[in-house]
Formats: C-alpha cells, structure tokens, sequence
C-alpha cells in the first residue's frame, strides 16, 4: 500500500499484519503502484522505485519534482504519468527516461474524435473535431470549469490533506495508465480533468478519445470482456464502444467513482471503489456482473469514513480484492466483495493498494 509520508505498507497475511517495506525510505510519499509476476513499480516523487527479482532499484527521473501518479510496463517498456502533468519513457528499465509530448486541448477546444481500428479492438486515431464533453454535476475539477486554480501546496501540520487540495486546485496530473494486453503498443490514459487518450506507438504520440464522455475527470481505466474500455467518472462507469463512450446504470445516489479492477479469472466481473465526492465522507465498492454495463454496491462492505480510492486483485487469488480510502481505512475481501473486512486504518492518505504474486 502506498501511503502519503509512511512509505510503502506490506502484508503478507492476507491483512492480519502491517509493516514498513525496508527497500524503500520510511517516510517516502508514493502515489502509485503497478504490479506484475514477481515486480512491483512504485511512483514517489520525482523517482520511480522499481523491486524485481526480490532487491529494490531507485529509477530517477529527469523532472525532480514532479509526482508519479500513475505507471504503466508493457513490452520491456515503462511509462510514468505526473502531477504536474507529464509523460516520461524508459526502454531500458529505468535507468534513463525521455520525456514524451502529452498537449491537451485549452479547456473548450474542440477535440479530435476517437475511432474503431479495423480490428475490432478499441484503438484511438485522430478524426474530426467532436463536441465538447457534457459537464457532470457532481466533482467537476475547476480546471474542467475553466476557472483559475490557486497554487497547489503539500500537507503539512494544520493545512488541508491532499485529497482537499485537489479537491480545490486540481491541477491536471496523469492519473491512469492502462496497456492493451490484445494490441502490442497500444495504451491508453487517463487525465484529470483532460479526458481519455490512446497512443498506437507505445506512449510515442497521442491522440483524444472523448466522444459523448460524461465527464473529462478521469481517474481510472480497466479492461473488461470482450475487449471493451471502461472509465471511472465523477459520474458513475462508461464504456468505450464503437468509438464513443456510454454511461452504465449505477445503482447508487453516490456515483463519484475512483478505481477500477477487474476479477482476474472473470473479465465480466469487476470492482469499481466510489463514494459521495473528494474526499468524500463515506464509500464503498460497487460490483458489476455485465461487463460493466450496470453496478452495484456491495452490501457486505462496511461503508468508509471517506471514498474508495484504490481497489486491486490478486491474479493467483480470485476472490480477493484489496481496497483503501483516501482517509487511510484497508478493507479485504477473500469472497469477490460478498463481504469485506476492515484491516487497517493508517492513519494517513493511502492513494494506492496492489496484490503482488510472487
């Protein structure tokens, strides 16, 4: 678990006991995790912290004080996505990294729409100007509203946590990072307060995917059955099909949603963490059994003092699901969310949870 100011949290008990993960500072603020067999990246600031084969590597990148909120490994590549907003790229493990071109549109700007590749799996080119995303009521950042944003500052003793932060200036950052496992070099982004994008070249260039999306605050990305894209909105879970996005049903008056993972043995099954706004003062995990079609909050996961902010399976584990709130409450599940339990409260922001098989 990546945590703001107590480093990165372990367990090896399914939960039942916590300790700090000796590899990396004690005090480090990390801001995202991505997982694979026997590896675990770790975005902190201005570095990435990469562990392979059981010893731990500082991977500096050139922009020191930029933060890594989001991670992407595919093909012997690694992308990092940043607060302030950039891409940085690294064909040799990290030991360097070429910062990629990631322009968005001015708030307002028509942007390029997103077609359907000849194959059949979601894939962005560059089309005609497409009307502008529909504002959502609820959690619009102020840079989606066109409005000014006041300098961003950290959380030290007696001012607003992050979460508040963000909630007031949310400046744009790279918040999600999602390879295609069916197209080598395909890989899609998420941007808060920016949309979604995809790139053909493995993070090279870009382009907008943003037809009749509900909402230009995106936090998440999952892949579900069939190939089909999913997004996390302040609104509620949109699918990406034939090149434009429509809203699933969510069966919940909060809709603010946050984090996205699929059930490794199920595509079709799939967690979403949400609660009532940022950073909220409840929340939950909503399942759906359609492919992301509709959803439905969990009955037997105990409602949060704060939202869901990262939810993560384990592909040797089935049923288990691990999620935390930004307030930092732990919650597991060994039964697919039938029931969950609460393991840890932190006592700090947690931005990120991941299941490690080794």
């Amino acid at each position: 678990m990546a945590t703001l100011g107590k480093g990165l949290l372990r367990s090896d008990d399914l939960g039942a006991r916590w300790t700090g993960e000796p590899g990396l500072p004690a005090s480090a603020r990390l801001y995202s995790l991505c997982a694979a067999p026997g590896e675990l990246l770790v975005g902190g600031d201005g570095r990435v912290y990469r562990y392979s084969e059981r010893a731990w590597s500082e991977l500096a990148l050139p922009a020191p004080d930029a933060q890594v909120w989001a991670l992407a490994a595919m093909d012997g590549v690694i992308l990092a996505g940043t607060r302030p907003l950039g891409l940085f790229r690294s064909d040799d493990g990290g030991r360097r990294w070429e910062p990629m071109t990631f322009d968005l549109p001015e708030v307002g700007e028509p942007q390029p729409e997103a077609r359907r590749a000849d194959t059949g799996v979601p894939r962005a080119e560059r089309g005609e100007p497409q009307p502008e995303a529909r504002r959502a009521d609820m959690g619009v950042p102020r840079a989606e509203r066109g409005e000014p944003q006041p300098a961003v500052r950290g959380a030290a003793e007696g001012e607003p946590s992050d979460a508040e932060w963000e909630a007031r200036s949310a400046p744009r950052r790279l918040t999600a990072l999602l390879p295609n496992p069916w197209v080598p070099g395909e890989v899609w982004a998420g941007v808060e307060a920016g949309g979604v994008f995809a790139s053909v070249d493995g993070g090279g260039t870009w382009s907008a995917a943003n037809e009749q999306l509900p909402s230009l605050d995106i936090h998440g990305l999952a892949w579900s059955s069939g190939g089909m894209l999913l997004a996390a909105t302040p609104c509620g879970v949109a699918s990406w099909r034939s090149a434009r996005w429509m809203e699933g049903v969510f069966h919940s008056a909060d809709r603010y949603c946050r984090a996205l993972a699929p059930r490794p043995d199920d595509p079709s099954t799939l967690y979403c963490g949400f609660g009532d706004g940022l950073p909220g003062t409840r929340g939950g995990i909503a399942v759906s059994a359609d492919g992301g079609r509709s959803w439905r909050p969990s009955g037997g996961v105990p409602g949060g003092d704060s939202t869901i902010w990262s939810v993560a399976t384990a592909p040797d584990a089935a049923g288990l699901v691990l999620a935390c709130s930004i307030s930092g409450t732990v919650l597991v599940s060994l039964d697919a969310c039938a029931s969950a339990m609460p393991v840890l409260a932190a006592g700090c922001e947690t931005p990120a949870v991941a299941c490690l098989s080794e």
